[in-house]
């Protein structure tokens, strides 16, 4: 989890696209196609390797839709996601080291998040789950000088059964670590962190968790009010369809304003779109995978 993932929205944006990259992969699994996996590209995401099929490698690209509104048009009109873009930066689309034969494929995962305290009060009455994430500032999570964090000392005056530690170790790679925190007493980790991003815990908790760092003069404190509830309910995903890259690039338009039932764009970042309508199936994807790995090109 880098430093620009850890916004509420990138980080749900994350689930999203774990949950359709496992999925995806057991649809080709059940289909009898082998899939391996890669390295990511130059300039790509450091912690996504893609799958690699017939010696072409499957980009899958997620939209996530938490609109409830838009969730129940679309529940009505099976077809309704043909109203929608298919949407990838222009740099992903444009970048010269890729092949023309590597595949986009396009997912939409619909959900429903809470909003609120009293909503995320009726999901657990509900018996449903939570994963409450709190977002560590700048000198925490993207620090000057990178240099080892530890000891970090953790206390909280309520019982917490699971607490994880998100962030960075010494070459900048993700790294989690997890402890219990009694009641009244203070924790102490040799965590190996040089940068921690977010804080993680399974279920509310009335008092405040207090974060110490050797290199930190003043402790961060997270108060009751400060966690996000980031877990999407309901989850229900459609694979789009699929184009080659070559395909995309000559079918594409600029767009710069985000579509309003999707996650907002990245800003400053021009996007190429294409219509769903005009993707091609996957049943022709499956079909043509089979051909790619019968060949092995």
């Amino acid at each position: 989890m880098s430093a620009d993932d850890t916004s509420y929205e990138a980080l749900r944006q994350k689930v999203a696209e774990v949950s359709v990259e496992v999925a995806f992969r057991r649809h080709l699994g059940s289909q009898g196609l082998l899939v391996t996996t890669e390295p990511p590209q130059p300039f790509s995401d450091p912690e996504r390797h893609d799958a690699v099929l017939g010696g072409r490698r499957f980009d899958l690209r997620t939209a996530l839709i938490r609109d409830r509104k838009r969730i129940e048009a679309m529940q009505r009109a099976p077809d309704g996601l043909r109203e929608e873009w298919a949407l990838i930066p222009a740099a992903d689309v444009l970048a010269p080291e890729r092949p023309d034969q590597d595949v986009f494929v396009f997912a939409f995962l619909t959900g429903l998040v809470t909003r609120s305290a009293s909503e995320l009060k009726r999901a657990l009455g509900a018996s449903q789950p939570c994963a409450l994430l709190h977002c560590m500032p700048d000198a925490w999570k993207a620090p000057r000088t990178w240099r080892s964090m530890d000891p970090l000392t953790v206390s909280c005056r309520s019982p917490i059964r699971e607490l994880e530690i998100h962030g960075q170790n010494e070459g900048r790679q993700h790294l989690s670590r997890t402890t219990a925190l009694p009641p009244e007493r203070e924790v102490k980790l040799e965590s190996g962190l040089f940068a921690v991003s977010a804080l993680q815990i399974q279920a509310p908790t009335r008092t405040a968790v207090r974060v110490r760092s050797a290199v930190h003069a003043r402790p961060h404190i997270v108060m009751p009010r400060d966690w996000e509830n980031i877990w999407v309910y309901g989850m229900e995903i459609s694979i789009a369809g699929y184009l080659t890259r070559k395909e995309f690039r000559s079918r594409a338009r600029p767009l710069r304003r985000s579509p309003r039932s999707q996650t907002r764009l990245r800003p400053r970042t021009t996007y190429l779109a294409v219509p769903v309508g005009q993707l091609e199936p996957v049943a022709g994807l499956l079909q043509a995978a089979r051909s790619w790995q019968a060949s092995g090109r």
